[in-house]
């Protein structure tokens, strides 16, 4: 029969016992607190407001409070949701950017308040109802908004970042002239856009995140003859073996149209953070100039 274990030997095997798992709650509390600063200091709400036609809008706010404490206006990133609408995808991008680049980021709404759940099958319609004026106009409506909040947000510094039907939103409102320091546009289409008039002035710098295997090479060719007329800074960044949707976490793996790539997504979050950092930068110290020359060139 198995004798009992008594005195100092039992209580050594439960001191064992019990100094293996703090071990393992300390592990589990670090794990925590490493994962936590990304999004501790983020305060989100949401933002009614009303689009043209009176219709209700609904945006979702994200700004890093920390930042907000300082008592200087927050530069802004307004998200332009892709063709599913604003949905969980761009609120959690909306509180990257805030958490990571220390802003206030917008995701406004395009189609509508009762509209951010939209079906499959409504997807369409609903995308190229709005890749037009009257996409623009909301767009207008959502910047408006969040200018509209001078005690948190700096209304002169504003960047615009749009993910698949918002990239191409956000691409016709830099080279119809829309009033921001930057657009940044994720496999957005590059066909199918706003034709460029000479007479525009496109004072945005433009940053294109591209596909090597989803925008045609002669598409890109045509936006960099038109932002080369224009005399705007721009960068267009291609990814090899990459198709659409490269962003889009949930995007189906294994299809041949749409595929998220950990590698473009990274590469590509490092270049926008860049981009809006410098067009921030420039504009917090010095007037913008549309066409960089000698000294002011992008070194």
């Amino acid at each position: 029969r198995r004798a009992k274990v008594r005195g100092p030997a039992r209580r050594d095997k439960n001191f064992v016992k019990m100094f293996a798992s703090l071990q393992l709650l300390v592990v589990a509390v670090a794990a925590c607190a490493a994962a936590a600063p990304a999004t501790a200091a983020v305060r989100v709400m949401r933002v009614p407001y009303e689009a043209p036609d009176g219709e209700a809008l609904e945006g979702y706010l994200a700004y890093d409070a920390r930042a907000a404490q300082r008592r200087a206006p927050l530069p802004v990133v307004v998200v332009v949701p892709d063709w599913d609408g604003v949905n969980a995808y761009e609120q959690e991008r909306a509180v990257k950017f805030a958490a990571d680049f220390g802003v206030a980021a917008f995701a406004a709404d395009i189609y509508g308040a009762d509209k951010h759940a939209v079906a499959d099958d409504e997807r369409g319609a609903l995308a190229g109802r709005f890749r037009s004026p009257e996409g623009l106009a909301r767009l207008q409506a959502g910047v408006d908004r969040v200018r509209a909040l001078p005690e948190l947000v700096d209304a002169a510094r504003v960047v615009l970042v749009g993910y698949c039907f918002g990239g191409s939103l956000v691409l016709n409102y830099a080279v119809t002239g829309g009033d921001v320091l930057g657009v940044v546009s994720y496999h957005g289409g590059l066909r199918g856009r706003a034709a460029y008039d000479n007479g525009t002035a496109i004072t945005a710098e433009v940053l294109v995140h591209s596909g090597g295997d989803d925008d045609a090479l002669s598409a890109v060719h045509e936006l960099e003859h038109d932002l080369t007329r224009a005399g705007t800074r721009f960068e267009v960044q291609r990814y090899s073996g990459v198709v659409h949707s490269f962003t889009d976490w949930d995007a189906v793996p294994g299809s041949a149209f749409a595929r998220y790539s950990p590698r473009a997504d990274g590469l590509s979050w490092s270049s926008t953070r860049a981009f809006v950092e410098r067009v921030f930068t420039r504009a917090a110290g010095a007037p913008r100039s549309t066409r960089p020359t000698g000294a002011d060139a992008e070194p």
